[in-house]
């Protein structure tokens, strides 16, 4: 069989889907990329054996019938990188055993490299009922699953918590019908939350499914460069019933061109609602780009093992503190509040990593903070009555 290709448009599919691929993998073809063809489409595929990762890919068969063959990314990658955009030519024989040679043509030269046959290649096998499924705004979505995967935990045995939540339920508790995606991560110390209604951003395509649908934070920035460009992402949940209570075992992302099929981690998600705090005490609005730039500076005198940033209220002045007393170093700055009603002598402390990862997350051109006591939950969010982002970290002990 031999087939033509774009080396730029090889390279490209073989970067969006080759980040599925794990360093080791429990079958050895499990380490290539799989080529194949579906129906007029040809595709490109790679996988862990629990994820697979599948892109449309444009090529044209110049001689005999197209054979499914499998092939390492790593042996491409470096070489198609410096070939810039031309033509590449692939004869592919196979030299039975279930293995293929590969010869590879380009303008001034060529190389061989050996591949598995596409038998040899596992696929994921997808079935069950539809337990959920909506259409969503592609950028909305992608954007808000990266941000809520930041603030997840990165731990193995607990699975749950490493995972991001996509909470298909209806704004009215009494209401079967599906109204919002609520998309959630947790570490248990911070906790990001924002939410995409029913509307020109997200059309349910079952209207009568409620469930809770969990992705590991690891996959989200590997699947989502594939999608970079789609306008529309569509999601299906597929499991079964089980003693009263429906298990989703696979979640798809779909998207012209491009079709990602995870195993869902299972389990039960804490309720996250429980956790905001309902009313605050006092709340500041601060300029984003000002209390970001301060607490950069501050922040650079923070002990090294805890990363602690005071925020305090001296009269009328609103202060940044830090201090690492290993190294003999403190800093103190005065920021400007755009509203504040913090009452004298109110300190809380916080992370200055975590605090400037959610900053990052505003949207608006000042955040408002809510606080309370100085042991509870500190509560950011747009300065926008209509947003629905809540971003929320536990405070820091301060030395007396």
């Amino acid at each position: 069989m031999q087939i033509q290709i774009s080396s730029k448009d090889l390279l490209r599919g073989i970067n969006a889907v080759a980040r599925v691929i794990l360093n080791k993998n429990s079958l050895p073809v499990l380490a290539n990329v799989f080529f194949s063809q579906n129906g007029q489409r040809f595709t490109l595929t790679a996988s862990d054996g629990d994820n697979e990762l599948t892109t449309d890919i444009s090529l044209v068969v110049l001689e005999g019938s197209f054979m499914p063959f499998c092939i390492d990314p790593e042996l491409l990658q470096g070489t198609l990188a410096t070939l810039g955009d031309q033509p590449l030519t692939l004869t592919v024989t196979d030299t039975g055993n279930g293995l293929v040679n590969v010869n590879v043509r380009y303008l001034n030269g060529q190389f061989n490299v050996t591949g598995f046959t596409g038998t040899e290649y596992p696929r994921i096998n997808v079935s069950g009922i539809e337990i959920a499924h909506f259409t969503a705004s592609a950028p909305r979505l992608l954007t808000m699953m990266a941000a809520a995967a930041q603030c997840t935990a990165n731990d193995e045995l607990r699975p749950v918590m490493a995972s991001v939540l996509l909470d298909v339920c209806a704004s009215d508790p009494a209401s079967p019908m599906p109204e919002e995606v609520v998309v959630v991560g947790s570490d248990g110390h911070v906790l990001y939350k924002n939410v995409l209604s029913r509307g020109e951003e997200l059309v349910f395509n079952k209207t009568d499914g409620q469930a809770r649908l969990l992705v590991n934070r690891n996959l989200v920035s590997k699947f989502a460069n594939a999608f970079k460009g789609a306008g529309q992402i569509e999601v299906i949940a597929l499991g079964r019933e089980q003693e009263k209570e429906v298990v989703i075992h696979n979640i798809r992302f779909l998207a012209p061109g491009v079709d990602f099929i995870t195993r869902a981690v299972e389990g039960r998600y804490p309720n996250y609602n429980s956790v905001i705090p309902q009313q605050h005490k006092y709340d500041a609005l601060f300029n984003v780009k000002t209390l970001m730039q301060s607490m950069h500076r501050v922040s650079q005198f923070a002990s090294v093992s805890n990363q602690m940033l005071a925020l305090k209220r001296e009269g009328f002045e609103t202060l940044l503190y830090a201090e690492d007393i290993d190294f003999s170093r403190s800093s103190k700055e005065s920021i400007d509040c755009v509203d504040c009603n913090l009452p004298d002598k109110y300190a809380v402390g916080m992370k200055s990593s975590t605090i400037l990862q959610h900053l990052g997350n505003i949207s608006t051109e000042n955040v408002r903070m809510l606080f309370s006591e100085p042991a509870r939950a500190i509560v950011l969010k747009d300065d926008d009555v209509a947003s629905p982002l809540t971003l929320l970290l536990m405070p820091m002990s301060l030395n007396p």
